[in-house]
Formats: structure tokens, sequence, C-alpha cells
């Protein structure tokens, strides 16, 4: 089918839209000038994951959008690109409706180019502002595809640039594993204590008693395991579980968002419904209900653990607690259990 790259980040993470769904998004873009144009929807907070509309004043156009990591970043999702904004505004029913007009997708072989310079330059190159050919090899909340521009696979091109003169001793393990830069180069093996800490964001903070980290190697997982939880729950009929318990994972709906999460019932909250933990953030909310995870694929490890600071003083002190938020959250550290 033919294809234009929106928006390219890597050869690994790049979003594509069909060239038949042109005129559908001049349709939309056109439809949310007019709504918002007369009746500009109120300024919402900028919570993770929200669905919202912004307003690009360098060509004067709405946008749909979804807030990233950051509170003042947002992703066009009909485009694929980042920005950051000053305001988000609640997004109208209608435009809800409309599923998003590209694809996050893996150029197929991607693998194959890990740590060669210049490829992703030269797959820019190739791609932007042209129409393609898109074959797609496998479909998920990663489409892994094929590129053809004028009849050349662009796969190929790239092999036969970058890895045709290339020696055999390219396809040897250590050359395969990711290469990290240190200040200096270590002669020996580092020092165990070294060996053991992992890298880490801090996702929820309750008190330095109780905090909620994700493992880095972890974080590149999470957003397709939250879309393959969509996926099965709106496939197969919801069983609402009257009497949960607190050993047991459960899905809840997220009030901000309006997603599925796997949660935890902690105990029933004092207005009515039960307080539970998303157990893949560590942060808490009340529900109305919960429903049963069925599906063994679902009941994978927490992608987050409850972490407790080691040799603090004061940590009752809310002064205290107030700093180590502002200094830890949504930021990578080493982490020594």
């Amino acid at each position: 089918m033919a294809a234009y790259v929106m928006h390219a980040e890597d050869i690994s993470c790049f979003y594509v839209m069909r060239k038949e769904q042109e005129e559908a998004l001049e349709e939309l873009s056109m439809r949310l000038d007019a709504h918002y144009t007369k009746n500009p929807e109120p300024v919402v907070a900028p919570l993770p994951r929200l669905p919202c509309v912004i307003f690009y004043p360098q060509d004067e156009a709405w946008y749909r959008a979804r807030v990233a990591g950051d509170s003042s970043c947002v992703q066009l999702v009909d485009y694929g690109n980042t920005d950051i904004v000053p305001e988000v505004r609640e997004i109208a029913a209608e435009f809800l409706e409309v599923p998003p007009f590209c694809y996050k997708c893996k150029l197929d072989g991607a693998i194959d180019f890990a740590g060669i310079p210049g490829v992703f330059g030269a797959f820019k190159e190739m791609v932007e502002g042209s129409e393609l050919e898109l074959e797609v090899m496998a479909w998920g909340p990663e489409v892994t595809v094929r590129l053809a521009k004028e009849g050349q696979d662009i796969t190929t091109i790239l092999k036969s640039r970058f890895l045709s003169s290339e020696p055999v001793a390219l396809k040897t393990d250590a050359q395969q594993k990711p290469v990290v830069f240190s200040e200096a180069t270590p002669s020996s093996e580092p020092p165990a204590a070294v060996k053991e800490r992992k890298a880490c964001t801090v996702s929820h903070v309750d008190s330095l008693n109780s905090f909620y980290v994700q493992y880095s190697t972890q974080l590149d997982s999470l957003p397709d395991f939250v879309d393959k939880l969509q996926v099965v729950l709106a496939s197969t009929p919801q069983t609402i579980v009257e009497t949960p318990d607190s050993s047991t994972l459960y899905a809840a709906l997220y009030s901000a968002d309006n997603l599925w999460y796997r949660a935890r019932v902690e105990g029933p909250a004092e207005e009515g419904g039960f307080r539970v933990r998303f157990v893949d953030y560590g942060n808490v909310e009340t529900v109305n209900s919960v429903v049963s995870l069925c599906s063994e694929e679902l009941l994978v490890e927490p992608f987050c653990v409850e972490c407790q600071l080691a040799d603090v003083k004061g940590a009752d002190d809310s002064n205290v607690l107030e700093k180590f938020i502002d200094l830890v959250l949504g930021s990578i550290f080493s982490l020594k259990q």
C-alpha cells in the first residue's frame, strides 16, 4: 500500500500514514479548526497519557494529542512528533471516536543495523516527503514493516550501503552488544557494588519509606503491555469481581485517561468502591469496580517495585519528602538494593 513516513525518531521507531487517509486527515483538521475556533474546550491538567487537543500558533491550527511523560510534552497522535506546549485542552467526544491516522512502526531487519552510525540519517533522507510502498510484516502495538521507494527496498539499500562492505567481524557477539561509554575505560572487572546497581525511574512516591521504581530495562516494554491489556479486555467479556481480595491481580479503569491498568485492591474506600494500587506504576486511586484478568499473558510480574530509602533521618518530615519528590520523580537513577 502507498504510505508516508510522518515522523521518524529511529529506524526502530517511526510513524506511518496510509496515502488513502490523506483526505480524511484533512477533513479532520478542518473539523477541529471549526469546532475549537467557535467553541474552545476548557484547559485541562496535563495528566500522563491524557487525550487532548492543542493549538499550534505557528500554523494557527488545532491538533489531537496525548500527554507524554513530561506534563508539558505532548505527542501529536495523527503525526507522531512530540512538542512542548503551554497548555492542553479537553478533547470533544466526536474527535475521540476517530482512530489515530498514523501507526508506530519498526523497519524489518532494524536489529542488523544496531550501533552502526549514519544509518538513521540515510533512512530519514530516503523517506522524508516521499511516497513509499509499505508492506506489513507483523501487526501489534509495534508494527514491523518493509518500505520501498520507487521500487527499491529501503532495507536492502541500507544493507548494501552499511553492511556489505563491512568485515565478518561485525557479526561477533561483542559488537552486537550495546556499548556504554564512560569517562574512563576500566582495565578490569567493575567492583561488585557497581555491578549490583540498576538504572531505574521513580514513578510514584508515598513516603521515603514507600516509593515505587521502574527498571529502565523494562520501560520500553510497558507501553506495549498497556496496549495489549486494552486489546484483550476490549475483545473478551469483562467479569466484574464483587468481592475482590488483596492477593489477586485485577484490572481497573484509571480516571485520568479511562484506560485499563493492572491493579491490586488495598481495601474498601470510605466513599464507596475500592482503593486500588496500579501495580505497574505505584499510584493509588479509588474505583467503583475491578474486573478479572483471565489471560495468563497479562499475569506477568509488575513493572514497578516498592522501595524504601536507606539510612535517612526525618523520614516523616513533610519538607524532606517534598524535596525528595522534586529530586527523583520521573528522573533516571542508579539503584542499589
